[in-house]
């Protein structure tokens, strides 16, 4: 992280002083000199996993359950933005499918999920019918 401390002729120790205080002398992070030029550079350890990893799996692909929202959200996103349309129906591979079918069900009678084989994981199909 670099923080623009504006301006020139900074007093680099205080800062760093003020900074490692604001820190709690967290002895992870690691602090960099003030530049010439008014930046102070730290590095802060990862506390939490990211939420992209939270999402994906270890191959860096969205989980099925994921994928499955994905459905569910863009179904609903589709009903609420046409609503001349009767029904709308999702199409997913069966994996998919299957976690996906509570949430399709809770969204009403003109929500419709169909099991299509030949999709991959991850991609479906939007269709009014």
């Amino acid at each position: 992280m670099a923080i623009d401390l504006i301006g020139v002729g900074h007093d680099g120790e205080a800062i760093l002083g003020a900074a490692r205080q604001a820190f709690g002398l967290d002895p992870d992070v690691a602090f960099g000199p003030v530049s010439r030029f008014g930046l102070l550079q730290l590095s802060l350890p990862w506390r939490l996993t990211p939420l992209e990893e939270v999402l994906n799996g270890p191959d860096g692909r969205r989980r099925p359950e994921q994928r499955a929202q994905d459905v569910v959200r863009a179904l609903r996103a589709r009903l609420l933005s046409d609503t001349t349309a009767p029904r709308v129906r999702a199409r997913c591979a069966p994996d998919t499918a299957t976690l996906a079918s509570a949430g399709v069900a809770k969204l009403g009678p003109r929500a419709d999920l169909a099991v299509d084989a030949a999709l991959a994981p991850g991609v479906f199909v939007l269709e009014e019918i």
